[in-house]
């Protein structure tokens, strides 16, 4: 069952206009210019498509003139990628937070991309005061409850009886996705799978989804690895889902090493499973894996431009005439991520007028709190009551000669 809140749970924002439960990170001086930062991945697998949405919430600002309420909006990009071939980097990603939360200009951030950067983003955020959008991490226990995760989703909230759950996002979870998932698996047959990933968030959170979800589809999960440290046996597990006659083999966590060394076992073993790549891995990282002789599926929140969203094709072309590229799949979903947090900030400045700045983080987390119609140039979206966008599309691609080729929006 979801662990639900009323929005937006800021026991100081009910008593307004005194703001001072709990220490506040002072914000911009009154009047003046205000920050969003956006972070996202510049180098490795998700490098394309967090510049675009960087460029897509640039289009969302410029198309109300950078402006709010008026106020002058700018926004702040940085890099969530690590040092070493992109990957999330805790210790940078919680310095970058820290260094924006001491800027007095910041209002709110949009970042954590993926599950793993926002799993170290978020705690840090909600302690300073700063509203967060995610642009495409879907892990549940951010605000359910979730068996793999004890203590979510409050223990990424540490700032809670202040600020609440201060977290939207243009996406919608892995339970939603993990049924979309099972549902198109057992329609070609799928009655039984095995889950594999490397104990991350992102990891953990799908193959608990997949766990909880697929006695209802009429699957069996007929076995579970977590591998945590750089010793796995893969060739042990390609055994084992062989033995136990899994149909299919998802992999849960983000594409990297241990994702071609466990296809490379399974090629070695000769196995014929199904091999699923969930919402962490990009489609577009999956054809230079390892050549297996089962057929290949992933499923995500990955899909082409015009089907994003209901202006997604109008969207798409604007891009591509301000930049001169198309955009990256998923990438225009920057766009509403910008649309929700200038929404927030519209209502936190109204909700904050005739108080100093200094309280209008708390204010920005208190509208975002009331947002659920979220007009954007990428269409009308909708956010649900803990923040997460369940019209989100949900994309299924299929290896095809080689190359990944996009196949539908599951119902």
């Amino acid at each position: 069952m979801a662990f639900r809140f009323t929005a937006p749970f800021l026991i100081c924002a009910l008593s307004a206009p005194m703001w001072g439960c709990g220490s506040v990170t002072p914000t911009a001086a009154q009047g003046g210019g205000l920050t969003v930062v956006v972070a996202t991945p510049r180098q490795g697998p998700n490098s394309g498509q967090g510049k675009d949405l960087v460029r897509a919430a640039r289009l969302q600002l410029e198309s109300v003139n950078s402006t709010v309420a008026g106020r002058k909006v700018r926004i702040r990009q940085l890099n969530e990628s690590g040092a070493v071939q992109g990957a999330a980097d805790p210790e940078h990603v919680a310095k970058l937070v820290e260094d924006a939360s001491a800027d007095p200009s910041v209002v709110a951030w949009i970042g954590g991309l993926d599950s793993d950067s926002l799993a170290v983003e978020l705690p840090r955020l909600n302690e300073a005061g700063l509203a967060a959008v995610s642009p495409g991490a879907t892990a549940t226990p951010f605000n359910r409850r979730d068996p793999a995760f004890p203590g979510a989703p409050v223990k990424y909230y540490p700032s809670i009886a202040q600020y609440g759950m201060s977290l939207s996002r243009i996406t919608t979870n892995d339970l939603s996705i993990a049924a979309k998932a099972l549902t198109e698996l057992k329609s070609i047959g799928v009655r039984s799978v095995f889950t594999v990933d490397i104990g991350d968030t992102d990891g953990d959170s799908f193959s608990s989804a997949v766990e909880q979800m697929a006695p209802s589809h009429g699957i069996t999960l007929v076995g579970h690895e977590s591998v945590v440290g750089q010793n796995a046996d893969w060739a042990g597990i390609a055994l084992e889902a062989k033995a136990l006659r899994a149909r299919a083999i998802i992999w849960s966590s983000p594409k990297g090493v241990d994702q071609s060394e466990l296809w490379r076992a399974v090629a070695t073993a000769k196995g014929r499973e199904l091999m699923v790549s969930g919402p962490a891995v990009p489609p577009s990282g999956i054809s230079k894996l390892p050549t297996v002789l089962g057929q290949v599926l992933s499923f995500g929140p990955l899909v082409p431009p015009e089907l994003q969203g209901p202006s997604g094709r109008v969207l798409g072309s604007r891009f591509k005439r301000a930049y001169g590229h198309e955009p990256a799949a998923g990438a225009l979903r920057g766009a509403p991520a910008m649309a929700v947090v200038l929404a927030a900030l519209r209502r936190g400045i109204e909700l904050n007028r005739g108080q100093p700045d200094v309280q209008l983080r708390a204010a920005v987390i208190a509208g975002m709190a009331k947002t659920r119609d979220v007009p954007s140039l990428l269409g009308d979206i909708r956010l649900s009551p803990l923040g997460d966008w369940a019209g989100s599309p949900v994309g299924l691609w299929s290896l095809q000669k080689g190359v990944m080729k996009f196949g539908r929006v599951l119902p």
